[in-house]
């Protein structure tokens, strides 16, 4: 019994850190992705699921965010979760400013 106990721990930690890398990266996505030319965009956005085929925002959550969470999960690891957002990160000007 003890090990669907931790089974069910495990999943909402898991849960937690995929929300948690979706808000923090998610913002970043977008304004690289809008910066770029309009075809582009539109491919990148609908690859990422936030608009159908025709550009209409499907307002839905779509994607895991399981390569977010990975890069979080190791620039933590190494003891700089910033920068893996490009933050103010005393170690450089982090990955995604790169």
């Amino acid at each position: 019994m003890a090990t669907n106990e931790n089974s069910d721990i495990g999943a909402a930690q898991g849960a937690m850190l995929m929300d948690q890398a979706r808000e923090l990266c998610t913002p970043i996505l977008q304004t690289a992705v809008t910066a770029l030319s309009p075809p582009l965009c539109r491919m990148a956005g609908y690859h990422f699921g936030w608009w159908d085929a025709a550009g209409t925002a499907t307002g839905d959550r779509h994607g895991k965010a399981l390569r977010s969470a990975l890069t979080l999960g190791a620039a933590t690891a190494c003891g700089d979760s910033l920068a893996a957002l490009g933050g103010n990160s005393p170690h450089g000007s982090g990955a995604a400013a790169q």
